[in-house]
């Protein structure tokens, strides 16, 4: 976490990614749209500034430094489509279907709680039961990776400005974000 070492790969699958990301179903529409595809973009062109001379061009400091930004809207759109994609929990985070205590107890609700406002909770949410191919998929990656760990160690540095530059951990949900994009186009697909 905070750092990343790729062959390129990576990077081009989420440029790629940005490129072609276009309306469908819940989650990726509207005036959700541009936004998205500009912070995969912004996050795939980063360059780190550190190198550079002062001088750069505005297009330059924008490379240098829109992934940090980037970075916090993707973790963002993130946590709302584990919200509107799963069963349990409105677009706010609002629980609107009764939850299973043994569900509350894994994710760290109350029992009166009526509303989830951190990620890594609403990711627990997601996951529970969900028998779609992406939950499978993410629940394998939960197991070898613990993803709601890292998204919970890593939100409130990112959301909260501790993190200086939290452009590294773009690129993971960046990844994350395709997942989710690719499996409702196949649904997609798959109902018209």
């Amino acid at each position: 976490m905070g750092a990343l070492v790729e062959s390129g790969d990576v990077t081009w699958y989420i440029h790629k990614f940005g490129r072609e990301l276009q309306t469908s179903g819940s989650g990726f529409k509207g005036r959700r749209l541009q936004p998205l595809k500009a912070a995969l973009l912004l996050t795939s062109l980063l360059q780190f500034s550190s190198a550079l001379p002062p001088n750069r061009s505005d297009c330059d400091h924008i490379r240098a430094g829109g992934g940090a930004m980037a970075t916090m809207y993707l973790l963002a759109q993130l946590e709302f489509l584990c919200r509107v994609k799963g069963r349990y929990l409105d677009k706010d985070g609002t629980i609107k279907r009764t939850m299973p205590q043994q569900l509350r107890k894994k994710a760290g609700l109350q029992s009166n709680q009526r509303h989830v406002n951190q990620i890594h909770k609403a990711f627990i949410v997601y996951m529970y039961r969900n028998t779609t191919a992406l939950g499978k998929r993410l629940r394998t990656l939960e197991t070898k990776l613990g993803i709601a760990k890292r998204l919970q160690t890593i939100r409130n540095p990112v959301m909260h400005g501790e993190l200086p530059d939290p452009a590294v951990e773009g690129k993971f949900f960046g990844l994350l974000l395709a997942m989710f994009y690719y499996s409702g186009l196949k649904q997609h697909e798959t109902n018209a």
